[in-house]
Parts: C-alpha cells; structure tokens; sequence
C-alpha cells in the first residue's frame, strides 16, 4: 500500500474502533479484578488461578475441536454467497455439534479429574477442583459457539455488547467470591465466569433471525465432516497456544516454585492479554471479510497488508508505551511483590511486535483453509518456543520465557511470509515493512536505553514512544478519512452544489 487510503483499511479501522473500544473497557475491568487478586492472593494465588484457567483453555480447546473457529469459516462464507440454505446448515450443524462436543468434554474431564490432578499439581489433592472446572468447560465451548454465529454473520455490535457486559458482570461475582472465601473460592470464580459469558452470548444469539430451511440428515452430515475436519486443524493451532502456556506454566513452578509461576501468569497477562485484545478486536470482521474474498489472490493480499499496517499502527505504540513504563504498570496493576517479572514483561512486549507482523498471515492460512500448513506453523512456534524456555530456563531463570517468545516469533513470522509468498504470491508492501522496521528497531533501543541509561534512558524511550505513536496517529487520521484535506474537499463540493442549485 502506498500512502494512498484502500476502502478495506477504513473498513478495518471502522470495525476496529467497535470491538477495539469494547475490549478497552473489557481490558479496563479485568485490570481492576486482576488488582483485587494480586492483592488479595498474592504470587502463589495468582499462580494457581493461572494453572485452573490454563485447565479450562486447554480442555475447552481440544472438545471443541475447534468447531468455533472452522464455524466463523463456513457461515461467512455461506452467508457472503448468498446461498441461503448452505447458510442455514452451517448454522444448524454447528450449534448441535457444539452441544454433543461439550457435553463430551464435560464428561471426560469428570472422569479423567484425578490423572489430569497428577500431572499438572503433581498429586490427586485438586481432583475435586478438576471436576468442578468442568462446568466451566461446558460453559466455555456453548459460549465459544454462540460468538462464532454472531461473528459469521458480521454482528460487530452485537459481540461488543457482549464481552463488555459479561466481563463486567463476571467481574464482579468473581470478585465477591473472593474477597468472601480467598483463596480456596479461586475455582468457582473462574466457573462463574464461564456461567455469565455463556448467559450473555446467548441472549444476543437468540435475537438472530432463525433459518427459513431446515437441513437434511445428508446435509447436516456433510456440513459435519467439513467443520470437524478444519476444526480440528484450528483446534490443533489453539491447543499449541494453550497447551505451551500450560507447559511453560509447569516448567517454571517445577524448577522455580509456584511464586515463579505467578509472576510468569501476571507478565503474561499483561504483556499478552493487552496486545490480543487488539488483535481480536481485528479479527472479528477480517477474518469473515478475508474468508469471502480469500479465492482472488490479489484482493486477499491487499487485505492481508491493510490489516497489517492497521495492526502496526495501533499495537507498535502501545506496545512502546507499556515497555517504558513496566515498573509502574506492573506495580499499579499488580503489587510489589511482582516487580520481579518486569524485565520478563519487556521482552514479551519485545516478542509481540513480531506477532503484530506475522498475526495476518497466519489468517490467510485460515482462511485458505492450507490445513497441514496450518498445523506445520504453529507446531513450529509451540516447539521452538518450549524447546529454549526448556534450554535456558537453568541459566536465564524466568526471564529465559521472554527470549524464548521473541525467538520463536522470529522463527513463525519468518515461516509463514516464505509460506505467504510462495504459495499465495504474498509480498509485503514497503509501508509495511517500513513500518515493521520503525517497531521492531524501536522497541530494541528502548530495552537497551532503559537497561544502560538510567533515567536518561527512560527519557529517551518516552520520546521514541511519542515519535512513533505521532506517526501512527497521523496515518490512522488519513485512513479514517477526516483529515483536513478530504474535509477541504467535501466543503468546496457542497458549495458548488449549492451553487448549481441556484442557478
């Protein structure tokens, strides 16, 4: 893209602007719960709320089978061919697969409690624990089904609704449960959770209007097999995500104790959970608008560099921000007693610019549904990274985390343009790279700066910090299509008009 304006990047930034501020104000309530727990729990507490959350993900994940993700695929891209029986279904398939998936899932974390107890603790005494988690994997995977609907369908509103007020309403009671019983109350506040995600979504998914056809068996079976297959590949990709996590989670509080993990689960929230809510918010309309066009090559990779210059624009001077100011963040989100996950913090941050860069292409896998490809990549990351936080953890200590994330990023992000660019004829623009070079080489000189500069240091990086996010504020102004010259313009047109009208 040149320094001209596609209609796809006002598009993005429009719907950005939707699902980005709904996930402000979702960032905004989970920060103040977060602080609550911090406070309250403290390391260890916080620890354990990670590891029950990484059970939830993980299992909610592989039940799934990624039914939610091969959903969005299938409905938008039924609905954008106007096919209005293929469209209905798609929609009818996947809400009952959903049920029977759940369900399954539910069942097989009963049963499997005191295994799954064994080797994420190290002992049985969390059975009871395990077992009630499964709700919340119920819970988990009906919600994730009724988000995928309004998400294939294009409802952006309606998803923002959504997440705000069951964050909120979560929130709350998670905190209540809390503050009343402490620590031994961490478990039912994260089913809770589940419980009002799953009430909210539904009641925005019911107001969908309901298909006019109903599907044959034939159908249905057909339209079954397609979502499992991609599901799977899909499901496969998150199970990387979660499963790591968990990973890296067991590996820390193996070598280092369950403080360690906590500190680990506080930087990785901070560090990731802010950069991903950006990157959601961005993938609710790309991922459906690149799914509808992703058979013109050349319309495809257009949008694929729209969305990575929009990403670049948002996330780079976030991320410098948060960089620069971890010391306080983490003391003002957190407690004192995690100051010593700052520098960890920083090269996850480090680690995120790199996911900004590569976060698009691995949508246009996605969406050309290059399932073996897909799995290859992602197995990729999930081995590179493990494999150095394994390697360096003896001599780095819990910081090895944070490098192991920015290599292993460097290595998918590298895959997958040479995958990209041979099989799809991908090339990014030179605003892009441009743009990558100005972040990447940016968020260097502020770790080194703050490292070896003392207060001069942190001076200069607020200033790189300003530099950037000045430069993205003006490019984001241009996309948005109200910068002085197109308002001069629309001014001059409305006065011919009006002075056509009277002659």
């Amino acid at each position: 893209m040149t320094s001209g304006v596609s209609a796809s990047s006002t598009r993005i930034l429009r719907s950005t602007a939707i699902i980005g501020g709904s996930n402000a104000l979702v960032a905004v309530i989970r920060i103040a719960q977060m602080k609550v727990f911090a406070v309250l729990l403290g390391p260890v507490g916080v620890g354990l709320l990670g590891l029950y959350q990484s059970v939830v993900s993980t299992v909610s994940t592989i039940g799934g089978l990624g039914i939610s993700s091969s959903g969005v695929r299938q409905i938008s891209e039924a609905s954008s061919s106007q096919d209005e029986r293929a469209a209905a279904t798609a929609r009818f398939t996947m809400q009952r697969l959903t049920l029977v998936v759940a369900s399954a899932s539910t069942a097989a974390l009963i049963v499997l409690r005191r295994p799954v107890s064994s080797w994420v603790f190290g002992n049985v005494q969390y059975a009871g624990t395990i077992g009630l988690l499964s709700i919340g994997v119920l819970f988990t995977i009906v919600s994730s089904s009724q988000l995928t609907l309004l998400n294939g369908l294009s409802r952006v509103h309606d998803i923002a609704r959504a997440n705000v007020l069951g964050t909120a309403a979560s929130a709350t009671i998670a905190v209540l449960l809390v503050l009343r019983w402490g620590q031994s109350a961490v478990a039912f506040a994260i089913v809770s959770a589940t419980l009002v995600g799953f009430i909210c979504s539904w009641w925005f998914a019911r107001r969908v209007p309901g298909a006019q056809w109903t599907p044959s068996f034939a159908e249905v079976r057909a339209e079954s097999l397609s979502l499992i297959r991609l599901g799977v590949a899909f499901m496969s990709a998150g199970l990387m995500m979660s499963a790591t996590l968990l990973v890296a989670k067991i590996i820390l509080l193996d070598r280092f104790g369950m403080a360690s993990a906590g500190h680990f689960q506080a930087a990785w929230g901070f560090a990731i959970f802010y950069i991903d809510f950006i990157l959601q918010a961005m993938g609710v309309d790309f991922y459906p608008h690149l799914t509808s066009c992703v058979h013109d090559r050349k319309a495809a990779n257009q949008l694929v560099n729209d969305q990575t210059e929009v990403a670049l624009l948002l996330g780079a001077p976030l991320i410098l921000g948060m960089m620069t100011s971890a010391p306080i963040l983490m003391r003002l989100f957190y407690s004192t007693e995690f100051g010593a996950a700052t520098e960890l913090v920083r090269w996850l941050l480090l680690g995120s610019i790199l996911k900004l860069v590569s976060w698009p292409l691995g949508y246009l896998i996605m969406a050309r549904a290059w399932v073996k490809i897909f799995l290859f990549v992602e197995t990729l990351w999930a081995s590179v990274y493990v494999g150095l936080l394994m390697a360096g953890a003896p001599y780095f200590g819990i910081d090895s985390a944070g490098y192991a994330f920015c290599a292993s990023y460097l290595v998918y992000g590298s895959a997958l343009y040479l995958i990209a660019n041979r099989l799809n004829a991908f090339v990014w623009t030179s605003t892009n790279a441009r743009l990558a070079v100005i972040a990447i080489v940016s968020g260097v000189a502020v770790m080194g700066f703050i490292a070896y500069a003392g207060w001069v240091g942190y001076l200069a990086s607020g200033l790189i910090t300003l530099g950037v996010g000045l430069h993205a504020l003006r490019r984001l102004h241009n996309i948005a299509g109200d910068h002085p010259g197109r308002r001069l313009a629309r001014a001059v047109r409305r006065l011919d008009a009006l002075r056509q009208a009277r002659v």
